[in-house]
């Protein structure tokens, strides 16, 4: 199986303490025309391009308006009071290239009614294209939720889980691998041998920093050829993970040299184990009186002296047998330029005697024939017409 780079679950807030509008946020994503009743404004985003799908869910138990993007993010924005409130949260969901647009709606629309069944909410969700310009693979859903409980009566109590330090964590935790799930099994599925991993490059004992998620303003300034924040950092952390990378690499390497001089080292000690058991079961063998033969360190300054002296005989016929070929091209070069030579100065010589003999002939005096006497009738015309008989 091949683990899939691409995969991204990320949650975000919509609030107006950043001076968002849920309505107009909702238009946009859902690439649809919604009148925010409460400022007087209409957000038209049909001519958009690139939504593939939208829909909205909501509880079983919820009101039919529910199901109608305009009124719902309308009572969602009419139900906060207060000039910071939070008012909507969004999943933007990271979708598999490698399946049928069917299945990555199923995916999308499965983990919408996961949000619904698990916190009670009303989710509005659309499937966007990639961009013509940008990751021809950039398949992904925006999944908005409201931050209060969708019931038999409307909006209520607000959704508290996802705002605790210690379950908000958690719950993401659990959106993420819910996420995974879904998209490994529509990959499954369609044949892909991809798979996703919702876990962090820490957890899975991966040394590299992750990417972050580059986000629409930043998109529209990378595609019009200007440099944003997100995107220098994003290239900063892939050379440093190409960096490292390397690193690891050379140490790869590295480590297999130690494991071979290692073994080489063995090798070393079993020929110097074997060479004195050698010497010791041969000395029985001396003639009486000889002295017996036991400084290895001296057998083996000899056996080295000698190998040296072989290597340095060998070098020196090399040397001279390559001396030898080089003198002989070499003379067989220098005759051949001697020739080249010789050859260029008789054709100069050639050309100089043509030169010499076009200079050197005698000056040729033209003949001025006599002038016409105008009264000789055979005389031609002017016209140059035969003369007249």
């Amino acid at each position: 199986m091949t683990e899939a780079s691409w995969y991204h679950l990320s949650v975000k807030r919509i609030g107006r303490s950043t001076g968002r509008s849920v309505v107009a946020a909702a238009a946009y994503r859902l690439g649809s025309r919604l009148e925010e009743h409460t400022a007087k404004v209409v957000h038209d985003y049909q001519r958009r391009s690139g939504v593939e799908t939208a829909f909205t869910v909501a509880p079983a138990d919820a009101p039919v308006w529910a199901h109608d993007p305009e009124r719902l993010w309308n009572a969602a924005d009419q139900a906060e009071k207060r000039s910071n409130s939070l008012l909507a949260r969004e999943v933007e969901l990271a979708l598999p290239a490698a399946v049928p647009p069917e299945a990555r709606q199923a995916v999308t629309e499965a983990f919408a009614n996961e949000l619904v069944a698990r916190y009670g909410v009303a989710v509005s969700a659309a499937i966007h294209l990639p961009d013509r310009e940008g990751d021809q693979r950039n398949h992904h859903a925006h999944i908005l939720f409201t931050t209060r409980v969708m019931g038999a009566e409307g909006l209520g109590a607000k959704t508290r889980v996802l705002d605790d330090r210690v379950t908000g964590p958690e719950e993401i935790n659990y959106l993420r691998a819910y996420a995974a799930d879904l998209i490994n099994g529509a990959l499954a599925d369609s044949g892909s041998d991809e798979r996703v991993d919702h876990r962090s490059f820490e957890a899975r004992g991966i040394d590299q920093e992750p990417t972050k998620h580059r986000g629409p303003f930043a998109n529209e300034l990378e595609r019009a050829g200007e440099l944003s924040d997100i995107g220098d950092s994003n290239r900063e952390i892939v050379a440093d993970n190409e960096q490292r990378q390397a690193v690891e690499e050379l140490a790869d390497v590295l480590a297999a040299l130690d494991a071979q001089i290692a073994e080489l080292e063995v090798e070393e000690d079993r020929f110097q184990a074997v060479h004195t058991d050698t010497v010791e079961i041969a000395q029985p063998e001396l003639a009486e009186g000889a002295a017996p033969a036991q400084d290895v360190d001296a057998i083996f300054d000899a056996v080295h002296e000698e190998t040296i002296a072989d290597a340095r005989t060998e070098q020196s016929e090399i040397a001279e047998d390559r001396r030898s070929r080089w003198a002989s091209a070499f003379e067989r070069v220098n005759g051949w330029w001697g020739n080249m030579r010789e050859h260029f100065v008789e054709w100069r010589h050639h050309l100089q005697e043509r030169v010499d003999g076009y200079f050197s002939q005698p000056e040729v005096t033209p003949v001025v024939a006599p002038e016409a006497d105008p009264s000789d009738t055979g005389s031609i015309d002017p016209d140059g017409m035969e003369p007249e008989l």
